[in-house]
């Protein structure tokens, strides 16, 4: 159910080809089978009696990506074909009227694979009245409380207390509430996220730029404070950033996943958080200490063809988290070892899955 149109400067050649595989693959990890268009910028850079034959060799590059030899889509890549490049001039204009075009069949050719009733097209669909009255009453709500300086998001309860006031309510069952729900964060009327627990499933968020502001708090903490020690806070620290935002004692822990889901803080041992844009560029501890120099060493090298956005702090995140868990079996190993007198620690990576950031 979307369209992501991804722009690259043709004036930088094979250069900016090869820069697209990064989001392309990003694209796909984020929203399979989404829509993609891959529109080149900066046409009239490229000289006219040689166009043709550029824009040719280029489109020939880019299809390279994402189709194999044989011409099926390649694994990883969105589904692009010749009919989903385009390119344009943003000083003379030129291609704008194309671009515009292609964006309107695209979007005009989208379809529901999610729907219960088979693949209907997205635009064209009949809409129920009571949905649309019920995102006027949103949209009502979101001006009055942008006005009076007020939190940004709603509860399910507070939906369901508007729904009630709501003119021409046909909506009764739970069933008809979430697919009203689903249809106002469709057309971003809402701002919600349903695949996390311990309650941020049940804010519903009016405003995505007041939630920006909010989510700036964090970002803009300096490496040179003290309260973030190389890339760590402390939970009590980061509460006190809250002051201001509207979150409160009931919905601090909503807050700390968002934090957690957009990987701005990410949480760790010893209740504290982990702010990947403040890890220092060489390492925080002495890591040199831990090697154990020994005859049997088993090493593990993964070559990895694409590292999907997040990845390392997740993964360090989650290194952190195990450590405490290693500590503990490592000790509890060399107590054993004492009775064997054999010379093996085992490490594990379990950790506590209530503590994953997943």
């Amino acid at each position: 159910k979307a369209l992501y149109v991804v722009v690259w400067n043709l004036a930088l050649g094979e250069e900016a080809v090869a820069n697209l595989q990064f989001w392309l693959l990003n694209i796909e990890a984020k929203a399979p089978n989404a829509a993609v268009l891959v529109i080149g910028t900066h046409l009239d850079l490229i000289e006219t009696k040689f166009r043709l034959e550029r824009i040719a060799t280029l489109r020939a590059y880019v299809l390279a990506l994402c189709r194999s030899p044989s011409g099926s889509r390649a694994t990883g890549f969105p589904d692009i074909t010749f009919k989903h490049l385009h390119e344009l001039s943003c000083k003379t204009l030129e291609g704008l009227d194309g671009l515009r075009q292609l964006i309107f069949n695209t979007a005009c050719s989208l379809k529901d694979i999610g729907s219960t009733i088979g693949s209907q097209r997205l635009i064209g669909r009949l809409i129920p009245r009571s949905y649309l009255k019920l995102q006027e009453a949103i949209l009502a709500e979101q001006q009055r409380r942008d006005k009076e300086d007020a939190v940004q998001y709603l509860t399910d309860k507070q939906i369901e207390k508007i729904l009630e006031h709501s003119p021409e309510n046909d909506i009764r069952d739970y069933e008809d509430l979430q697919a009203a729900i689903s249809f106002l964060i469709e057309t971003g009327t809402l701002l919600h996220f349903p695949d996390t627990s311990h309650g941020l499933r049940n804010l519903y968020f009016l405003h995505p730029v007041w939630l920006a502001d909010c989510l700036e708090r964090i970002v803009n903490i300096k490496s040179s404070k003290s309260v973030a020690k190389n890339g760590v806070i402390k939970a009590e620290d980061l509460r006190m950033l809250l002051v201001g935002t509207g979150f409160t004692e009931q919905t601090e822990e909503q807050y700390f996943q968002f934090l957690a889901k957009f990987e701005i803080a990410l949480p760790v041992a010893n209740n504290s958080y982990l702010l990947p844009h403040l890890l220092p560029a060489k390492p925080g501890l002495d890591i040199h200490s831990f090697w154990h120099h020994s005859r049997n060493t088993v090493q593990r090298l993964f070559k990895m063809s694409f590292v999907p956005v997040g990845f390392w702090q997740r993964f360090i995140a989650r290194m952190l988290i195990s450590l405490a868990e290693m500590d503990l079996q490592l000790f509890e190993n060399k107590k054993n070892m004492k009775s064997r007198n054999r010379k093996v620690t085992i490490y594990s990576f379990t950790g506590n899955q209530r503590n994953r950031c997943s």
